[in-house]
């Protein structure tokens, strides 16, 4: 457990580890392309790829088929 010091305040020494860690890394798997929608469904749906049709509803991501 990392001791605070200076009123709550992270250490320098900490934090300039901190400042030399990059923002973020991140991991994306290459889409394999497949089926497409039609345009109309595509702008309907806001994705051009049934696997990327994910609806979000309020705070998860509905599975298709199901409610």
């Amino acid at each position: 457990m990392i001791k605070l010091e200076n009123n709550n305040k992270i250490p320098t020494d900490l934090q300039n580890c901190i400042n030399k860690l990059p923002l973020a890394m991140a991991y994306v798997p290459m889409q394999q392309f497949g089926e497409m929608y039609s345009p109309e469904v595509a702008l309907e749906r806001g994705t051009l790829f049934p696997e990327l049709d994910l609806p979000f509803e309020g705070e998860t991501v509905k599975e298709k088929g199901r409610t």
